[in-house]
């Protein structure tokens, strides 16, 4: 889709295509949830928002569209909306790992921690590629008074900052040695 294509590349005329593609066939599903994307990654969460509702009254059960409605609550500093949605989109997805993080910061800002934690643990055996997600655990655990824990959660955070910190290093070093193939030897 020309829309998709332009958003990712960050040109102009992206959201217009969406309204195009959008106008040509309204009943087609998941385009507004391309232009809910589109949206978020500009912090328009208010046009994210509509793009989410709309989806959602074209198709009830969209989980996709109520993860991000959950998502965009949450970014709107509403977690008593942002629950229920996430709540309801990971009974479909249940596999998805930001969605638990999210879910996770809506019981921070509800004042309740324990349900908080678990969902990070559970975001993390999804994808232990969340890293902020250690360094959230550790703040969470010295707010409980679990030190052992929160010391824990504190040096994986920081073992993982240095080891993508050395792959940055080295992945640089590599490109430096790589020859400039487009140069002209005379």
């Amino acid at each position: 889709m020309k829309a998709r294509n332009l958003a990712e590349q960050g040109e102009l005329g992206a959201e217009e295509e969406f309204r195009a593609a959008i106008d040509r066939n309204p009943s087609q599903t998941q385009v507004r949830l391309a232009l809910a994307d589109f949206y978020l990654a500009k912090s328009r969460y208010q046009d994210a928002l509509a793009a989410c509702l709309q989806e959602l009254e074209l198709d009830l059960y969209s989980n996709a569209a109520k993860l991000r409605l959950g998502h965009i609550y949450l970014e709107l500093r509403d977690p008593q909306k942002g629950l229920a949605y996430l709540q309801e989109g990971l009974k479909g997805i249940p596999e998805d790992a930001n969605a638990h993080a999210d879910l996770a910061r809506v019981y921070e800002l509800l004042d309740q921690p324990e349900q908080a934690v678990g969902e990070y643990l559970r975001a993390l055996k999804l994808d232990s590629t969340l890293n902020r997600v250690h360094y959230v655990l550790a703040r969470i655990y010295r707010q409980l008074g679990k030190q052992d824990l929160a010391r824990s959660e504190q040096a994986v955070f920081r073992e993982n900052e240095a080891r993508e910190q050395r792959e940055q290093v080295e992945s640089f070093q590599q490109l430096k040695r790589i020859p400039d193939l487009g140069r002209v030897v005379h």
